[in-house]
């Protein structure tokens, strides 16, 4: 989304070797949306495709319908403008050149929805404008949340501001301007808003930790040090992280057969 702003997640060194356990986590927006117009892609970037002169009620219908949101499955079609790919392509890549293509729709769950304030434009009778903050599950798009939203009101709407203020673990109140980073050569040094990789997946993934002699074994790749680890691996859980003086030495993951090795990572050199 060229037009959001907020929160960045940036992995780096090792750490990029943990994104694919952290790109499924939920997510936070501030958001406001515009009633009365719908865009080509959903925001303030694009011409406007539809308008309309019905427009909600009011601030306590808005936060009836941001309610009827919760508590159930919540399925989306995803955005033509968007990443998602159809065999291979990028969405956005075919809404640039003006195709609209079947897309199979996603089951999301909206966790919070709370409309923060409403702007009443009395000359239409309406809500012109509302300023939004939610929590979905990943891969929930905001845009279409912000259009599914207006449609259960009567209206139609896009977004005209988006800021992401957490994702997962982190928080925009422990993130740092990106003019700030680039005024340090050692990102470590910046506080709280760096966290050190082998502490990345704590809270995330269940945490387990191993004898000298385990580490070794998992080190040297020797699949015999599954079935001895498996008694302290998690029953609730896909996955489990290993940890040895806690240092993060290996992902497991559990399929129908049982635990294997995902991931293994090697002690960092001690200079």
């Amino acid at each position: 989304d060229p037009f959001a702003t907020g929160l960045l997640v940036i992995a780096i060194g090792n750490g990029t070797k943990l994104a694919r356990y952290l790109t499924d986590s939920e997510k936070a927006y501030d958001a406001e949306v515009t009633f009365g117009s719908r865009t080509t892609s959903g925001d303030l970037t694009n011409e406007v495709s539809e308008t309309t002169e019905t427009l909600p009620t009011s601030f306590d219908q808005l936060r009836t319908i941001a309610g009827s949101f919760l508590g159930q499955p919540y399925i989306q079609l995803p955005p033509m403008y968007s990443a998602k790919k159809i065999e291979g392509t990028p969405l956005y890549e075919l809404a640039r050149k003006g195709l609209d293509v079947a897309r199979a729709r996603v089951s999301c769950t909206v966790r919070e929805f709370t409309v923060r304030s409403a702007v009443d434009q009395s000359a239409r009778n309406g809500i012109a404008r509302a300023e939004i903050s939610v929590r979905v599950t990943a891969g929930t798009y905001i845009r279409t949340l912000a259009e599914d939203f207006a449609v259960r009101a009567g209206s139609l709407a896009h977004l005209s501001t988006l800021r992401r203020t957490a994702a997962g673990p982190f928080n925009i109140t422990d993130a740092v301007p990106l003019a700030e980073l680039e005024r340090h050569d050692d990102w470590s040094k910046i506080g709280r808003s760096f966290i050190p990789f082998t502490e990345c997946l704590r809270g995330k993934i269940p945490s387990v930790e191993i004898t000298d002699e385990e580490s070794t074994t998992i080190i040297h790749g020797l699949k015999s040090v599954v079935d001895g680890l498996t008694p302290k691996l998690p029953a609730d859980s896909t996955r489990a992280a290993l940890y040895h003086r806690g240092e993060l030495r290996a992902v497991f993951l559990r399929s129908e057969e049982g635990w294997d090795f995902e991931r293994v990572f090697h002690p960092a050199l001690k200079s």
